[in-house]
């Protein structure tokens, strides 16, 4: 039987055969119509192992902070205070546990040592605000007078002597201060400062010369309800009033 050749069918109205070799088949996606919805994106199996890869990442990253920060209390809780460098040691834990792991890790400390959380964050600034060399330059002065020097320097002009923080504790280590002594230095010596001041020079003139007036009006009133009584009142009472006026003495 004669085979007659194929003729490959071709649609109405094109030219082109329907009949299209697999290689010229386009790999590219067409656009997708804008007016119509967005096809959705399907996730193949790398994306699942990729979210449990990050989840275990996640949750070993969260049990080594917690391992972390338990063995940070451990150490704060074994420490013996007995002298005052156990005292700074358990004062700069608790600056590492606020720097690492914020005001959440320093309440869980608090929860966990039974100390308040504000006390806990006043050791943490007057830790990282002392290094060990200052520290050791005065071994005879607490931490509680370091905390103590910190606070008040903030009350001087800077640059001036009672700004530095050596200049306390200088005297501290001389004299052998207690926690008492250094309040009540700290506070004569901002009250001198204050009393010393501009604003308090000016405030004291003011109030010397208002002073002044209000005492010159009070003697003015003495010396003319004295006149009005020698003048209307002397005669019924037979007796007449005289003012002595001297200057005054401290």
């Amino acid at each position: 039987m004669q085979r007659h050749p194929t003729v490959p069918r071709r649609c109405p109205g094109s030219d082109r055969s329907t009949v299209r070799p697999l290689a010229s088949t386009p790999l590219t996606a067409s656009a997708p119509d804008r007016q119509g919805p967005t096809p959705a994106l399907t996730a193949g199996p790398e994306a699942g192992l990729f979210m449990v890869f990050t989840e275990r990442m996640v949750l070993v990253i969260v049990t080594a902070v917690k391992q972390d920060l338990s063995r940070l209390v451990e150490e704060f809780l074994a420490i013996q205070v007995q002298m005052y460098g156990d005292v700074w040691n358990r004062m700069d834990i608790a600056a590492q546990i606020e720097h690492t792991y914020g005001p959440v890790g320093l309440h869980h400390l608090a929860d966990k040592t039974g100390f308040a959380y504000n006390t806990l964050k006043k050791w943490g600034i007057t830790a990282r605000a002392f290094s060990s060399g200052q520290r050791a330059a005065y071994p005879h002065v607490s931490p509680e007078i370091f905390d103590t020097v910190r606070r008040a320097t903030k009350h001087f002009p800077p640059n001036s002597r009672h700004s530095r923080p050596s200049t306390w504790l200088r005297q501290a280590e001389r004299e052998h201060w207690t926690l008492a002594d250094a309040r009540a230095a700290v506070n004569q010596r901002i009250l001198m400062a204050q009393l010393n001041s501009p604003n308090a020079t000016a405030t004291r003139e003011q109030t010397v010369k208002t002073r002044t007036q209000q005492a010159e009006k009070h003697l003015q009133a003495i010396l003319d309800a004295v006149a009005d009584f020698n003048r209307s009142d002397a005669p019924y009472a037979c007796v007449t009033l005289t003012v002595q006026q001297s200057l005054y003495h401290v």
